[in-house]
């Protein structure tokens, strides 16, 4: 995973759904960001309507919104280099991808708050999300600024975990006392093998040398009730989740579990691919 330096944040325009960048700002390594507030605006439901649609460039944006953006930027002159409003008739897997392809997008940020036009739209912009192959932050509806104190990472058996979670841990800001929690859901001899490739990793009973970690085993009749049991028992203050898809085919029981976490677990769940 690259560093982190442009960012898409999809909004509706109101100020609520600025937050986000603050939680950037908060969480991430010191970059100047390139952040792009992505408004997607509802496709009308007649062809007369739709050839009659007005110009991106005509849509309109409340006065109190760019203040606000205006604000940002003088707030953290160093930390954001551009804010930029991008208006979208419609939103759709591939017109995402070019978006996040023309951009140069490193990073989605969605919450909850930030996209509410209707429940049938939202519910459409958690699936694009889903397909999309690029890192999302899920950010719950209460953010909360501080320092991750206890993070849970999610092994998957399918992918480089070591690499990725020391990549991770670079971007964010932690400090030594971050304790990483190493879960794993995949049956105990598959999991003793994912762990065994963290051996190297540890020294002093520390991961990579300096931060603290240990391991889990997560039980339950399903993974939502599994993770927000351990995200809750553990007091857990984000959860990484590595290759959404195969996490999605895996547990495809519940074609929204991945929302559902998300909402029970009022903590940030930050997905890789």
């Amino acid at each position: 995973m690259k560093a982190i330096k442009n960012i898409l944040v999809p909004t509706n325009l109101t100020l609520s759904s600025l937050n986000v960048i603050q939680y950037a700002l908060h969480q991430f390594q010191g970059y100047a960001f390139n952040i792009t507030l992505l408004n997607v605006l509802p496709l009308p439901d007649s062809i007369s309507d739709l050839l009659l649609l007005s110009r991106k460039e005509d849509v309109e944006v409340p006065n109190d919104f760019n203040a606000a953006i205006n604000r940002l930027i003088n707030l953290f002159p160093i930390r954001i280099e551009n804010i930029n409003v991008e208006h979208q008739y419609g939103l759709s897997v591939s017109i995402l991808n070019q978006i996040i392809e023309h951009k140069k997008i490193d990073l989605i940020l969605f919450s909850k708050p930030s996209f509410t036009f209707n429940s049938n739209q939202k519910g459409e912009v958690w699936k694009i999300l889903d397909e999309s192959e690029h890192p999302v932050v899920y950010i719950p509806e209460i953010i909360t600024n501080k320092t991750p104190r206890k993070i849970s990472f999610v092994l998957d058996e399918n992918a480089s975990n070591v690499e990725l979670l020391e990549e991770m841990l670079q971007q964010l800001h932690i400090d030594l006392q971050t304790e990483v929690k190493l879960v794993s859901a995949a049956p105990i001899d598959k999991a003793v093998n994912i762990i065994s490739k963290f051996k190297n990793c540890t020294k002093g009973g520390k991961l990579y040398g300096k931060y603290k970690f240990s391991l889990h085993f997560l039980q339950g009749e399903s993974y939502e009730e599994s993770i927000v049991d351990f995200t809750q028992q553990y007091d857990v203050d984000m959860v990484f989740l590595l290759k959404k898809k195969n996490f999605l085919k895996k547990y495809s029981i519940n074609k929204h579990i991945l929302h559902q976490t998300l909402e029970k677990s009022k903590v940030p769940l930050f997905t890789i691919g």
